[in-house]
């Protein structure tokens, strides 16, 4: 029985991890702090919308005026770029302040054997508006530029 309930647990806490794969990184602090903050929209995707695009998990939050929140955002990308050894796949700077950039993180191995690959996309756009994007899933890089920029 005891064997039974701690089999139990561990299956739960690995599905709760599995769940917050991006819990590990900086931009997650981003999503939880400001995600229900006025003029600031959140979005997260379920499994069912994302199954036909090989993506397991999106999450993006797009501020109005990212004015208030650039330095910690720009912080965070920074030190998740870092300290996670990202391959930097695009990245635009102005006048020294990132103003696009698109991210790949280290793969990660599935009990499946499969391999989840981790991107960030962030971009700045006119009037201060500024999307951060994390998604998980089994594209290539490549794969995943023909899906964000296909007309």
């Amino acid at each position: 029985m005891k064997k039974l309930i701690c089999t139990l647990i561990i299956s739960l806490l690995l599905c709760v991890f599995k769940t917050h794969a991006q819990s590990d990184l900086c931009i997650s602090s981003i999503f939880r702090d400001y995600g229900k903050q006025k003029g600031v929209t959140l979005v997260e995707l379920s499994k069912d919308m994302l199954k036909g695009y090989n993506i397991t998990f999106y999450k993006s939050i797009t501020f109005k005026d990212i004015t208030p929140y650039q330095s910690i955002i720009l912080e965070c990308l920074n030190n998740d770029k870092i300290s996670h050894k990202a391959r930097k796949i695009q990245e635009i700077v102005d006048d020294g302040k990132i103003i696009s950039a698109y991210y790949q993180l280290p793969e990660t191995h599935q009990k499946d054997k499969k391999i989840l690959k981790r991107y960030i996309l962030y971009k700045r756009g006119a009037k201060d508006k500024a999307t951060l994007v994390y998604i998980e899933g089994y594209l290539d890089a490549d794969q995943m530029i023909e899906m964000l920029f296909k007309p």
